[in-house]
């Protein structure tokens, strides 16, 4: 750099820094972003889950597999972004599926659900 001007110099700093502010914005906005969408799925999440809930009013209902899983089969249909919604009931020897709209089969309980069961928390 010892044979560049000074205006060479300032250009080529001012360029630098002002990439790096790009880039470290551009960074920062992608993580807001992200969290932020994670937030909005968890957001729509929990409202389907309380409209399925809402339905639910009897033990009777919750122990109605075809019924539920028409219900659940029906939900996907009116909100497209939906991918997939499964019903767990809780036992003595943990989770239980009660419905899915994948249809019937012996799948296993996927490991966040069996975790937020175990800790109570949500995921």
């Amino acid at each position: 750099m010892k044979g560049w001007s000074l205006r060479t110099k300032s250009t080529l700093l001012v360029v630098g820094v002002t990439t790096a502010g790009i880039v470290l914005a551009s960074a920062l906005h992608h993580r807001f972003t992200l969290r932020a969408l994670a937030e909005e799925v968890r957001t729509r999440a929990a409202y389907v889950a309380g409209e399925l809930a809402f339905g639910i009013t009897t033990k009777a209902t919750l122990e109605d597999g075809p019924l539920l899983a028409a219900q659940i089969r029906d939900t996907p249909a009116a909100r497209p972004t939906l991918r997939r919604i499964e019903m767990y009931a809780a036992d003595s020897a943990g989770l239980d599926r009660v419905a899915s709209s994948l249809g019937a089969g012996a799948r296993p309980v996927p490991e966040p659900a069996a975790r937020a069961f175990a800790t109570g928390a949500e995921e």
